[in-house]
């Protein structure tokens, strides 16, 4: 209950350092962001259904019960949602919470997961520091920098060229 709390105020904070100057807000049932499309500002979705297509110039933060990604991300991207996919590029850093979350691309930044499920795939790369805290962690990709690992069962596959400091792990 602790590392939740922890978690739910870290989410907070994180979302307040995102600009609202030059955004667009987005909400529904569904939203939907085509590969021909393209936002230049910050988006800002709350829906069930999340698909995010086209590029977004700007930060990225969206909530909801199913996101996917899949165009490219240029600035920071903050997602929370039941069952996220992030199989788009992200330049900068990425910050994830919800049940299952897989990672398919390139982050260029620091990659900071919370979930049930958590994996990052053979194709993905993480340019800065992972922090994952999660029942079941599957690391396939390459970490640049530091790992930090906090979870039930953990796999790590995939190349940490840092440090890796796994802490209160049930199973490795």
């Amino acid at each position: 209950k602790k590392l939740l709390s922890i978690s739910t105020v870290s989410l907070i904070g994180l979302s307040l350092a995102f600009s609202v100057s030059a955004s667009i807000v987005k909400t529904g049932e569904r939203y939907e962001l085509a590969k021909s499309e393209s936002v230049g500002e910050n988006l800002y979705v709350g829906s069930s259904n999340i698909n995010i297509s086209g590029d977004v110039l700007g930060d990225l933060m969206a909530g909801g019960g199913n996101i996917m990604v899949t165009g490219e991300n240029h600035q920071d991207v903050l997602l929370i949602g039941g069952s996220i996919n992030v199989l788009g590029p992200v330049s900068e850093d990425l910050r994830l919470a919800g049940g299952n979350l897989v990672i398919g691309k390139n982050v260029g930044g620091d990659l900071t997961a919370a979930g049930g499920n958590i994996q990052l795939l053979s194709e993905a790369k993480v340019g800065g520091e992972m922090t994952a805290v999660g029942g079941i962690i599957i690391i396939d990709g390459t970490v640049a920098k530091d790992l930090v690992i906090m979870g039930g069962e953990v796999v790590i596959n995939g190349k940490v060229l840092g440090n890796v400091r796994v802490k209160n792990v049930q199973k490795l």
